[in-house]
């Protein structure tokens, strides 16, 4: 049987507030996805033996917090991005260092393993990143929203998917 069309990697601290919404995120569609639609990893940042994973799937969503920025990203909205794979792989081969980024492990997983998967960010901007293990308030409302468009984007790919095989 072929490998699942989409992984999931959600990243963040769990132990500072709004920064672990992807773990809680993973939880929830974990609960809501099969095995066969969706593998999940969880990790506190992205690393370059991450890329191996890309190798057996068709699209890739990385699901993180991002800080506010003013006006710009406000606690609570939602961003979805499409990593251009021939932008990504434009960067060369990012050098080793203490964190990668999702255009990173994208380049990397093409130069080594020569695959390029569908690659999207997904950020829900969180209010507090303070110590803590809970989300804000304004975190935990929008992760159903969350939810349902991580699913739909899933689907999405799933439909492809099974169109290949």
């Amino acid at each position: 049987m072929k490998s699942p069309p989409a992984l999931i990697i959600a990243y963040g601290n769990p132990q500072r507030g709004d920064d672990g919404l992807a773990w809680y995120a993973a939880d929830e569609l974990e609960k809501a996805l099969s095995p066969p639609e969706v593998q999940i990893v969880r990790c506190h940042q992205l690393a370059p033996e991450l890329a191996e994973h890309f190798t057996a799937c068709d699209a890739v969503i990385f699901i993180d917090a991002a800080a506010p920025q003013g006006k710009k990203r406000r606690p609570g909205e939602i961003h979805f991005e499409e990593i251009d794979a021939h932008a990504a792989a434009e960067l060369g081969t990012p050098a080793l260092g203490h964190q990668f980024s999702p255009a990173a492990l994208v380049a990397l997983a093409d130069q080594i393993y020569h695959v390029t998967p569908r690659a999207f960010c997904v950020t829900l901007t969180g209010e507090s990143f303070d110590h803590g293990e809970s989300l804000s308030a304004t975190v935990s409302s929008a992760l159903p929203e969350l939810i349902v468009r991580v699913k739909t984007l899933i689907e999405e790919v799933a439909t492809n998917w099974a169109d290949k095989i």
